[in-house]
């Protein structure tokens, strides 16, 4: 059964309501010193908004098994390149400056 225009709107301001109240939760914990903490929430807030517009703007529900298919991949190789900046974040020595 096709989904008719309202129930199709009601659904895509959904999720820009959802993904504009995560842009302000990004932007609050820039504000709030938790270290390691702000890249993980950052990250996993970043995911969140990335799974929503690929499934909600870009159709990804009703994408054929094939497309599903070959995304697999591109997901798993994205999850890789998250664990790689983030080692490389976590383990980056901050150099004094000579003033301080």
């Amino acid at each position: 059964m096709p989904e008719t225009l309202r129930t199709a709107l009601f659904r895509i301001v959904r999720v820009w309501a959802a993904l504009m109240l995560m842009l302000a939760l990004t932007t609050a914990l820039a504000f709030f010193p938790m270290g390691g903490g702000n890249f993980l929430a950052s990250m996993s807030i970043a995911l969140i908004k990335a799974s929503l517009v690929i499934l909600f703007f870009m159709n990804f529900i009703e994408a054929l098994a094939s497309v599903r298919l070959v995304t697999l991949p591109a997901i798993a190789l994205l999850g890789v390149l998250f664990a790689l900046a983030g080692v490389d974040y976590l383990t980056r020595i901050e150099p004094f400056a000579p003033w301080q």
